[in-house]
């Protein structure tokens, strides 16, 4: 392990454009091995929490091994006042993981494919639950347009409870995403709150992208009106459903429908 101090610190706090972190234990033992870590960054009171097994030192920090952790790239610690100013939570468990980012390219000719379309979605927590439902539905991919929320900040990365690295999630401009749906013979289901169809009478069971817009705007008129089709959820007490929400139910009525039983 290396001693960080706090220039090392500051440097974290302006990472390189395609580095980001994930942290807390949960998310840290999620990253695949197939995803590059460039290091890990521990606090001494995560370090000193090493268990012992009948009276000898194993090297592990609760769930962790920290030579696992050492094969696979530098570990570096620091103390915990320090760790706290690069912390994006309110309690830190005291472990973080800098990684790299990566550029997925989706593949639309998968039989019956599933898609996800986000547009201006500016919520961390909303989009990062999405990415989770969409990896969750089987979804082949999530794609951002407009002015969605960066999918490696922070939050998205916690929302998503891992999903950002079983997902691909790619980001493109509304047309060419049009384009390539169509060409690809996808059905394009946009999400309103009126003037559409309850998603039980749409048949769901072939190719289809789902699309969801901005929290308070909803989706822009120009995907609106490419979409094939308009689905809306019923609504008994309510004016509309939270982003996420409605994303998730449109994404599972799908699963139903391709579901044999």
């Amino acid at each position: 392990m290396i001693i960080a101090g706090a220039e090392f610190v500051k440097k974290l706090k302006k990472l390189d454009g395609q580095l980001f972190i994930v942290e807390g234990e949960k998310f840290v033992k999620e990253i695949p091995s197939s995803w590059e870590v460039k290091y890990y960054v521990i606090t001494e009171e995560f370090a000193s929490g090493r268990q012992f097994d009948h009276g000898r030192h194993d090297h592990r920090v609760g769930s962790f091994d920290l030579r696992e952790l050492e094969t696979r790239a530098k570990v570096y610690i620091t103390r915990k006042q320090l760790f706290s100013k690069i912390s994006q939570t309110e309690n830190p468990q005291g472990i973080l993981a800098v990684c790299g980012k990566r550029e997925f390219a989706l593949d639309f000719a998968q039989a019956q494919g599933l898609w996800l379309l986000c547009e201006d979605i500016q919520d961390p927590g909303n989009l990062g639950t999405l990415i989770r439902a969409a990896g969750a539905a089987g979804a082949g991919g999530v794609i951002l347009c407009g002015a969605c929320c960066d999918v490696y900040n922070p939050k998205v990365v916690r929302a998503s409870a891992g999903g950002v690295f079983r997902v691909p999630v790619i980001k493109a401009p509304p047309d060419d995403i049009v384009t390539a749906l169509r060409d690809n013979h996808i059905n394009i289901i946009a999400a309103v709150v009126r003037d559409g169809s309850l998603p039980y009478t749409l048949d769901m069971r072939g190719s289809c992208c789902v699309m969801i817009g901005n929290e308070a705007q909803g989706l822009s008129s120009a995907l609106t009106e490419a979409a094939n089709f308009r689905a809306r959820l019923p609504m008994v007490a309510a004016e509309s459903l939270n982003a996420a929400v409605a994303g998730a139910v449109l994404l599972y009525e799908a699963v139903r429908q391709r579901i044999s039983i």
